[in-house]
């Protein structure tokens, strides 16, 4: 008999933390960690420098908030455009 493998809620949200990460680091080319925060709400604001809403709707529903800090967006955003081929001015 073959055991079915119950995917949690869980197990998703950490898959899209893991694959956010994953597409940051490729995209700069330099290492980028997530925390792990969970949690239900129900209202949503920006708190940091610079922050995007993600709405997703289907078999699993829900909001994902990602915030930075001022200067964690601008190294972010700075290594990407480097690796992209974008000089670095000084």
């Amino acid at each position: 008999m073959r055991k079915t493998k119950v995917v949690t809620s869980e197990d998703i949200l950490l898959k899209l933390c893991q694959s956010a990460t994953a597409v940051l680091t490729k995209a700069t080319d330099s290492p980028v960690h997530h925390a792990a925060m969970v949690q239900k709400i129900v209202k949503t604001s920006l708190k940091p420098d610079i922050g995007c809403f993600v709405l997703f709707d289907g078999g699993f529903s829900g909001l994902v908030v990602i915030n930075f800090s001022s200067q964690a967006a601008l190294e972010i955003y700075s290594n990407y455009m480097q690796h992209m081929g974008s000089q670095k001015k000084n």
